[in-house]
């Protein structure tokens, strides 16, 4: 375990090397006010749950960053990196239920996966809730084997630390409880003796430690979302939130609509995926065993030692049901996968488990040690060329969704080395025009005058006064004319792109590039 852990850090070591997501960006810019001014507020229209600060604030405040200003890619980064290496370490909490070597080849195979690897380094809140997910059945289970009420008190602020991530939590939720239904009930013609002989059939649940549990669940969350009970509307608003992130989910909502892809899309990530004439994708290792598992639930009954049919039932009903939720559902993003291939990891974990098992004689089991071994190494691979430089920001990476550029870069070396023939330095004005502008707030977080506009037709015009006139605009192309139209003195023009689509004009004052120029020669 520490073995895969070591691999899992080494592979992310470099955090800082691919540019910042827009979603990443805006999650920075919110917790730089979390930790310059010690309070957050929960926004029920956007951004997600308020967890994903607070668990990122000692984090950061260890590292000494106090402001924007002082972050750096890598910093907001390590808190989903610590996620998936809690994730894999507490693997072994299901040792009993999916075997010991079930349970190592389940971690390995979530310390190989690229999707997993991939955002194991990404500031957003979906690793954070697979964790929580995981905690939830991993403390239920572990309760099941042994009804004591620290195990429910730990479902139940997992309950709460989920609802404090995001409001998709709840389709976790529906898919756990049918997982759950499936397991209780008991089999046609059962006598209730059976339920004491057949070691496979749940402990009853105690009703005082479910309630116990639940009132831990909401107490978790609502300090969560009342930001310490300073923001007594953040509970209630965590609950009317799912109204606008149904209406996402649908499609309808927002700008929804160009996240609207067909049902297959998750099943194409995790078979086969290919972009262009870019190289080829694919986690059929970990189907292929997570079938095995699902087949494994069929056999009925518990090998000495072998993974326990009543927890692959489970993890076989809630990963199909959170794979057809999330294919049905129109509005999809690659890094939803993460719930329901976790569970698929963990129902191949089990998989692998059943054929040890079931094959006693060595050299079929030498088979399925050397399949698993070859499959991670293919996941590896296919791990470090999502994390390179060449690809890690490439539309034919397909986690690399709607991502920044690494133009990006450039520009921010541009305007960092015209800083220094500023007068004003960072002080200088800068305008930006574009309607989805982020992430350069990340970008830009180290200038003191930065303003913002969606679109230049309705809300913008050049300033007349000579001292407050930008010395760079940043323009969306399409939005390029019209500011040509306004400008009343010479200024050098260079394009940058944003992200697949969207290229940049920049304006910069010709005094200030000549100035920068001058240094050049």
């Amino acid at each position: 375990m520490i073995l895969l852990i070591g691999v899992l850090v080494r592979q992310n070591a470099d955090l800082g090397h691919r540019p910042m997501h827009a979603d990443e960006a805006v999650h920075a810019v919110r917790m730089a006010t979390l930790l310059e001014h010690g309070r957050f507020q929960y926004d029920p229209t956007e951004f997600h749950g308020p967890s994903l600060y607070y668990l990122s604030y000692p984090v950061l405040r260890i590292q000494g960053r106090s402001d924007l200003a002082s972050f750096q890619s890598r910093d907001p980064r390590l808190i989903p990196l610590l996620a998936l290496v809690t994730l894999i370490a507490l693997s072994a909490l299901l040792i009993d239920g999916l075997s010991r070597i079930g349970v190592a080849a389940a971690a390995l195979l979530t310390a190989t996966s690229p999707a997993m690897a991939y955002y194991g380094g990404y500031f957003i809140h979906e690793l954070v809730l697979v964790l929580a997910t995981f905690l939830v059945i991993a403390s239920v289970w572990r309760y099941l084997q042994r009804p004591r009420l620290r195990w429910m008190i730990i479902a139940g602020l997992s309950l709460g630390l989920m609802h404090a991530t995001k409001a998709t939590c709840i389709i976790a939720w529906f898919a756990m409880l049918v997982g759950l239904a499936a397991c209780l009930i008991r089999p046609s013609g059962a006598r209730p003796k059976d339920t004491v002989d057949d070691p496979s059939q749940p402990t009853p649940f105690k009703r005082l430690h479910v309630v116990w549990g639940l009132v831990a669940a909401v107490a978790f969350s609502v300090v969560l979302f009342s930001g310490g009970f300073t923001h007594m509307r953040g509970p209630i608003d965590s609950v009317l939130a799912w109204g606008p992130y149904f209406g996402r989910g649908m499609g309808t909502a927002g700008d929804a609509a160009i996240h609207v892809h067909p049902w297959d899309t998750y099943l194409r990530q995790l078979l086969h995926w290919r972009f262009g004439n870019g190289p080829i994708w694919s986690q059929a290792v970990i189907v292929a065993f997570a079938l095995v598992g699902a087949a494994g639930v069929l056999i009925g009954r518990r090998d000495v030692g072998g993974p326990n049919p009543m927890l692959l039932r489970f993890l076989a009903v809630y990963t199909l049901i959170m794979l057809t939720i999330y294919s049905l559902i129109p509005y999809k993003t690659p890094w939803l996968v993460l719930g329901m291939l976790h569970g698929m990891i963990l129902l191949a974990g089990g998989g692998v488990g059943v054929l040890w098992h079931l094959l006693r004689n060595p050299l079929p089991r030498v088979a399925v040690v050397a399949l698993l071994l070859a499959g991670s190494w293919h996941l590896h691979t296919q791990t470090q060329r999502a994390l390179s430089p060449r690809l890690a920001a490439d539309p034919r990476n397909p986690y690399a969704y709607a991502h920044t550029g690494t133009a990006i870069n450039r520009l921010e070396q541009r305007i960092n080395d015209l800083v220094q023939h500023h007068p004003q330095g960072r002080d200088m004005i800068v305008h930006v025009i574009c309607e989805n502008y982020w992430p350069l707030p990340w970008y830009l977080r180290s200038l003191n005058h930065v303003g913002y506009w969606h679109d230049v037709a309705v809300d913008y015009g050049l300033e007349t006064d000579p001292s407050r006139e930008p010395a760079i605009i940043l323009v969306e192309l399409d939005k390029s004319e019209t500011v040509n139209a306004m400008l009343n003195r010479p200024m050098h023009r260079e394009f940058f792109g944003l992200r697949p689509g969207v290229l940049l004009m920049a304006y910069i004052d010709a005094e200030l590039w000549d100035a920068f120029i001058e240094t050049r020669r």
